[in-house]
């Protein structure tokens, strides 16, 4: 079975070879690049902002207004939209492994073309401490923040910012005791599922574990109606095979298709081939389909097309590609 994967003929100023950067849909047609590791070995860890026209497939670099208010330089954070042509970034590390702050971000783009402007999100009360591998998603109207490493051991927490009305606060969930939930992880991937009754699911995939396990289970976050929060593993079908477990892969949510692409298994000396595979929400049973290596890229959906962006290739294991694919879904 093959794949209808087209390699983007990027025109500059498309962005410089990266992994460990952000993507976010922050409209219908336009996707926001942030952050990452860039070089060739030698890593320089960045802040710079690249707006992409899914349309025209132009890449525009961003200077927003007040750059003093922007996020430093970092890699393995997490973004997510929050209203249309706004997100927010949390958290990631910046050289050697070290913490960044621990506070929000805003970037407000505005609908017309423009660099738009950051803002550090006021916020009272506890807050998430600093972590990287983490993810950052929203469902309407809560930012919530899920795992990653706070120093050097992951972490199963998760946290929530209502955005309804300020004063803002984290909050961070408690469980109810004895029930199922993820064991800690770092690198896993998130995104936000409708179901058909239109309510949001937060659907979480794989990581790694303190011991450098790769994981390759699959989980839902709902918020009842009475405020309650809770996890509910995704079943699956005896008579097929369990996807391959992987951590610094991506994951999309395709209509009731959960899309998990690339990323790298528990042996280091392994060659990261890792197959595609699509888990239907509907019918509960996971799909293979030929891999696409790369680890440590973003991926995002535009209409029926699935972009992939930079990362490693097994090729080059070292140097971070620049390459943009779609994927014709």
């Amino acid at each position: 079975m093959s794949l209808f994967l087209t390699e983007i003929q990027q025109m500059p100023p498309s962005p410089e070879k990266r992994f460990g950067h952000s993507v976010t849909m922050i409209s219908k047609d336009r996707a926001v690049v942030f952050g990452g590791a860039v070089g060739d070995g030698s890593y320089r860890i960045t802040n710079d902002t690249y707006l992409f026209d899914c349309i025209t497939n132009k890449w525009t670099l961003l200077k927003p207004k007040n750059s003093e208010e922007a996020p430093s330089p970092r890699a393995a954070h997490g973004a997510t939209t929050v209203e249309s042509n706004q997100m927010v970034v949390f958290g990631g590390a910046h050289s050697n492994g070290n913490l960044v702050d621990n506070d929000l971000y805003l970037l407000k783009l505005g609908n017309a073309e423009g660099n738009g402007k950051w803002v550090k999100v006021p916020v009272e009360g506890p807050r998430p401490s600093s972590r990287y591998g983490h993810t950052v998603t929203f469902s309407k109207p809560f930012i919530l923040i899920i795992g990653g490493n706070i120093g050097n051991e992951p972490c199963g927490e998760v946290w929530s910012l209502s955005i309804d009305k300020s004063p803002f606060s984290w909050q961070k969930i408690s469980f109810r005791e004895n029930e199922p939930s993820p064991i800690p992880r770092v690198y896993l991937s998130s995104a936000v599922w409708k179901s058909p009754d239109q309510v949001d699911m937060i659907i979480v995939y794989g990581g790694r574990t303190s011991k450098n396990i790769a994981l390759n289970d699959l989980w839902g976050l709902r918020r009842h109606k009475n405020g309650i929060w809770d996890w509910v593993k995704a079943p699956v079908r005896n008579d097929r095979p369990l996807p391959v477990e992987r951590y610094q892969h991506s994951m999309t949510c395709f209509q009731s298709i959960v899309i998990v692409v690339g990323g790298r298994g528990s042996q280091s000396n392994e060659k990261n081939d890792l197959p595609i595979n699509l888990y239907n929400l509907e019918t509960s049973e996971w799909l293979t389909f030929p891999s696409i290596p790369r680890f440590r890229h973003v991926s995002w959906i535009h209409k029926a097309s699935l972009f992939i962006h930079g990362g490693f290739e097994n090729s080059k294991p070292n140097l971070p590609t620049g390459s943009l694919q779609c994927l014709d879904l």
